[in-house]
């Protein structure tokens, strides 16, 4: 996926829409695996983390989610025995390629320096 912004058309000049983010996002070179839940759902599935933010997550999938879904989210990572969980609100998905789809989400409670810290 490309980090460029999309393009709107006005007239025959294009445009770019608007960075909606608060705070940058960082690649996950390591891309941590990460289970996820579709409220009120009970079936786990498992993703894999592309980017994160302190108050947002973007990961592959493979099914497409919803914008607006609410998922319950646990990332593996981070220090020895710890657990990364927090409620995560569907903003965006596109598809990726080979059947996977990139999902981005806001997350709650943001997580520390030292978390974004540990996942990359």
């Amino acid at each position: 996926m490309s980090d460029q912004l999309p393009t709107t058309r006005t007239g025959d000049a294009p445009r770019q829409a608007p960075e909606r983010r608060r705070e940058p996002r960082h690649p996950c070179p390591s891309e941590p695996l990460l289970r996820y839940v579709v409220r009120p759902g009970l079936e786990a599935r498992w993703a894999h983390a592309l980017d994160v933010s302190s108050r947002g997550i973007g990961f592959l999938a493979a099914e497409p989610l919803r914008p607006g879904a609410v998922l319950a989210l646990q990332l593996q990572g981070g220090a020895p025995r710890t657990s990364l969980i927090r409620v995560a609100r569907v903003a965006h998905c596109t598809q990726a390629g080979s059947g996977r789809w990139h999902v981005g989400c806001s997350v709650r409670p943001p997580f520390s320096p030292a978390e974004v810290a540990g996942l990359l």
